[in-house]
């Protein structure tokens, strides 16, 4: 909301490209934000396609959910526990005034991902204590053997070496603790190497349908404003590989209807999409057959252009 605030006469496109785009979301916490009683967005580009020009009620469709958006009053955060669609999210939001329109909006949070971080932070808590108390018992050896003098000399070097590596082990278990299994798709583009890689892991994962567009680009200038404008408007769920100099996109869970939506969104940037293809099942998910079906569509794309070209 300060983000909102901070700049006057944003329109409902700025404020979801430029904020709530920006922040990432998934099926257990994501945000939702309307106007007015219509909605302007939800989760991500895709799902806000799904309910454009709806009402809130359309998408908060049980009584405890619409309590809630219901009851929202002007720059007051409230939260509640709701349930939609069979699952139960914690609700928090807030309504607010902005370019003489009524906004509510809200972040949902499954309570299944509440859970999973109280145990996640539970275990790493438990696991200090430990490492603590190892920590603590070591340094009090090493002071007794320090007391004892010459005759426990040897043995206070050897524990001394036992802190060292414990050290190294702290580290080490902090590191892991600490490290997010998250890889930022958004700002890469991955060779044809890592599509190899890519699209054998996904075979194993069951992310149906996949949609694999292949687009050309004119010139390098258009190709990296494209490359920016996707950054911002696609979400972790749409990967690039280069091919060569053309660009390969693959939105992995959204069919060709989802896809074709997606890209209005970035028309002000010229592209040309050469073909695709829309994966259901694992028999497809090899690279090399993928490639060679996109190459030869684009080529019958290239060659009815040219007869098309020739007969006018």
């Amino acid at each position: 909301l300060d983000q909102i605030n901070l700049v006057e006469d944003r329109s409902d496109e700025e404020i979801v490209n430029n904020i709530l785009s920006t922040v990432d979301g998934s099926s257990n916490q994501y945000w939702t934000l309307s106007r007015d009683n219509s909605i302007v967005f939800v989760k991500d580009v895709a799902e806000t396609y799904r309910y454009r020009n709806f009402t809130d009620e359309s998408y908060y469709d049980t009584a405890s959910a619409q309590n809630f958006v219901n009851g929202l009053e002007t720059n007051q955060i409230d939260h509640a526990i709701i349930d939609m669609d069979g699952r139960v999210f914690i609700a928090s939001g807030v309504a607010f005034e902005y370019n003489g329109g009524v906004y509510r909006m809200c972040l949902l949070t499954s309570e299944h991902m509440v859970i999973d971080n109280n145990t996640y932070l539970s275990a790493r808590v438990n696991l200090g204590i430990a490492i603590s108390i190892l920590v603590i018992a070591l340094v009090l050896g090493v002071l007794f053997v320090a007391l004892r003098g010459d005759k426990w000399m040897r043995k206070s070097r050897e524990l001394e070496e036992e802190n060292k590596e414990l050290r190294v082990t702290v580290e080490q278990l902090n590191a892991e603790l600490t490290h997010e299994d998250v890889y930022n798709t958004r700002e890469a583009l991955f060779d044809e190497h890592a599509a190899e890689l890519f699209f054998a892991k996904l075979a194993t994962h069951e992310k149906w349908p996949t949609t694999v567009v292949l687009m050309h680009f004119n010139t390098d200038v258009e190709r990296s404003n494209f490359l920016v404008a996707s950054e911002k408007l696609f979400d972790r769920r749409v990967l690039r590989f280069s091919l060569g100099e053309d660009l390969v996109f693959v939105f992995v869970e959204c069919g060709i209807d989802a896809v074709e939506r997606s890209l209005t969104m970035v028309c002000d940037y010229p592209f040309d999409i050469l073909s695709s293809c829309v994966l259901r099942d694992a028999r497809a998910c090899s690279w090399q057959q993928i490639r060679t079906e996109l190459l030869a569509r684009a080529d019958r794309y290239s060659a009815e252009n040219a007869r098309t070209g020739t007969a006018e």
